[in-house]
């Protein structure tokens, strides 16, 4: 059986607030993982989520991954962290 799994992309159009309650929404709702995914000058945002997260679930989430990189072509860095909620 496959694990179910979302991908969040940060973006400025959001608070940081707002990216937490989605995925605390999202584990909520029964998703085995929750990729958090920052891009560009939004890396910073997407750690502050993972963290906001980690500070509202305490021990009731793990890191599973994380994974940066460059996205090939546009030269642009990128950071993937990926959670899952301890049942």
């Amino acid at each position: 059986m496959s694990k179910k799994y979302v991908e969040v992309v940060v973006s400025r159009s959001k608070s940081v607030m707002d990216y937490t309650l989605e995925v605390i929404t999202l584990l909520n709702q029964g998703m085995d993982e929750v990729k958090i995914k920052g891009v560009g000058r939004e890396i910073s945002k997407a750690v502050d989520v993972y963290n906001s997260v980690k500070d509202r679930l305490g021990d009731g989430v793990d890191l599973v991954n994380t994974e940066i990189g460059t996205e090939k072509g546009k030269k642009t860095s990128y950071i993937v962290i990926t959670i899952a909620r301890k049942y």
